[in-house]
């Protein structure tokens, strides 16, 4: 492959890789905490505590999402290190592009369908009538912009799975500051109230889930540009076939051999000499 920021974790001790391919994932839970965690102080000290209730009560509906938007990209990660580790390019490729588009298209199923029960989602979870109109403003734009989210989940996701796992830390920790600054401005600023913050995090997430794109972007290209300067495996074959073939057939018979340091060989083989039951020793197999 390519030199990118990816990593053979496959050479090498074990314990060194895990730990420093770890840490970045532990604070990446923390700075995806800090999303909810702002969101309540900016409504809790500056709109009212009935928007702080209306955020806080969609929390457990949010927090299912976000598992299982991360259990969803884990299963395509799996595939896509086995496809790495095993340099299948065009496969990785393949793999890239259906998880991207397959959460593209899923994110839009729940974009509209979110929406639609959102009021259901905070019947049923008994909200109080003075928090219930904040709860749905700010699940329902929380569902609008939820392909962001998504895409994030899914690419970091890729990243990792090919060895990367410092730069989704880094674009989550700059959305977590962009998101502050956001909840401040829009809150405070354009007084949006609890839409305010909901408007903030969607933003934040789309900006996050642009630059994992663009990293994408780059590892597919040089993945691509790494496969189209090699020759196919077929055609050096059949080139060195038609070599020695040229070569053994002016000295007499021509016989092809198999073996695992080359895949298809040929030798001229004189009867007076030698005997073919010679060449099943060695573990070749002749054809005449």
């Amino acid at each position: 492959m390519a030199k990118t920021s990816t990593k053979d974790m496959t050479r090498g001790g074990i314990f060194p890789h895990l730990f420093w391919f770890a840490l970045p994932l532990l604070f990446g839970n923390l700075f995806q905490q800090l999303y909810n965690a702002v969101d309540s102080v900016v409504v809790g000290n500056f709109v009212g505590s009935a928007a702080l209730g209306g955020v806080t009560s969609v929390m457990p509906c949010i927090n299912t999402l976000v598992g299982f938007f991360l259990g969803m990209s884990t299963g395509a990660s799996v595939v896509i290190a086995q496809y790495f580790g095993a340099k299948m390019g065009a496969e990785l490729r393949r793999a890239v592009h259906t998880s991207l588009v397959g959460t593209f298209l899923l994110s839009l199923v729940f974009m509209a369908l979110g929406w639609t029960i959102t009021p259901f989602l905070v019947k049923s979870m008994q909200t109080a009538p003075t928090v219930a109109p904040h709860s749905i403003t700010y699940l329902r734009i929380y569902f609008a912009g939820i392909t962001g989210l998504m895409i994030y989940n899914m690419g970091s996701a890729i990243l990792r799975a090919v060895g990367d796992s410092k730069r989704p830390l880094y674009f989550l920790a700059l959305t977590s500051f962009l998101n502050v600054v956001l909840d401040l401005y829009f809150v405070i600023g354009l007084r949006w109230g609890v839409a305010g913050v909901a408007y903030a995090t969607i933003l934040s997430q789309f900006v996050s889930a642009v630059l994992v794109l663009v990293v994408l972007g780059f590892f597919v290209y040089s993945w691509t540009q790494e496969d189209s300067g090699k020759e196919p495996a077929g055609q050096r074959t059949e080139h060195t076939t038609k070599q020695h073939t040229s070569k053994s057939q002016s000295k007499g018979k021509t016989y092809i051999y198999a073996t695992e340091e080359a895949p298809v060989e040929t030798f001229p083989f004189d009867p007076n000499t030698a005997d073919s039951t010679q060449l099943l020793r060695l573990g070749l197999a002749p054809w005449q």
